[in-house]
């Protein structure tokens, strides 16, 4: 589906107004989900008349302003369109392909961003993270794990970040096993990039995941700078 074939004047179907939702500028998700604990759905949401944005959601005159002016922008619409052409999916709550396992922790992600395929709730899933300053045994011992894992059909996930995360997409690959990255930034972004054959082959055998909009840089404080607006 395209978020164009959508559109009927100003309306916008259910299913693509997550996209628009999702990347309103200037509001965090703190304020999305006090809207949606009121008005249920993003589609209405972009049907709510400004007063009842306001009381929904504690919002202030510049959040109201900038979902308004977001309504207007026309490049939200093509981007969602755009990231069909570059193989990257996005899912939301309630969609077929969003985690279930996602919908038990109390901040689950609004939408996420993905290529390749995510983890099977059905399927064993283990997370090996560790250090980016890893000793040359520990990560021997973390791809010897994740390798051993993949073996027994356990799905392998890890941050796509330089040692023993990298160790452990690795050796679940090697293992012949599905391993899944989640990022810090934008799916669109390999970081570090040494580790771009990792990313490369992750696209096309496992999944690279992201709650962050595409284009969002990795950084130390891209979690809190992106809550910013919540309190």
């Amino acid at each position: 589906y395209e978020i164009a074939q959508c559109l009927v004047g100003s309306e916008m179907c259910i299913r693509d107004s997550w996209y628009w939702y999702c990347n309103i500028p200037r509001l965090g998700a703190v304020k999305l989900r006090r809207l949606l604990a009121v008005l249920k759905s993003p589609e209405q949401v972009y049907k709510a008349e400004a007063s009842l944005l306001k009381e929904a959601g504690k919002l202030t005159d510049k959040e109201i302003s900038s979902i308004e002016e977001s309504k207007k922008d026309t490049s939200v619409y093509r981007e969602f369109m755009d990231i069909k052409k570059k193989g990257i999916h996005f899912t939301y709550p309630g969609k077929e392909d969003y985690p279930d396992r996602l919908m038990h922790i109390y901040d689950y992600p609004l939408c996420l961003y993905y290529y390749g395929k995510l983890p099977d709730d059905d399927v064993p899933t283990v997370a090996i993270v560790g250090s980016r300053q890893n000793t040359t045994y520990g990560y021997n011992i973390a791809e010897a794990f994740a390798k051993s894992f993949a073996n027994m059909g356990i799905q392998v996930i890890s941050g796509l970040a330089r040692g023993i995360d990298g160790a452990s997409h690795k050796g679940a690959m090697d293992g012949g096993g599905y391993t899944c990255g989640v990022l810090g930034c934008g799916v669109d972004i390999c970081y570090p990039r040494e580790n771009i054959g990792l990313f490369t082959a992750m696209k096309a055998s496992g999944g690279i995941v992201s709650e962050y909009s595409l284009g969002t840089a990795p950084h130390p404080v891209s979690y809190t700078h992106l809550r910013a607006h919540e309190t």
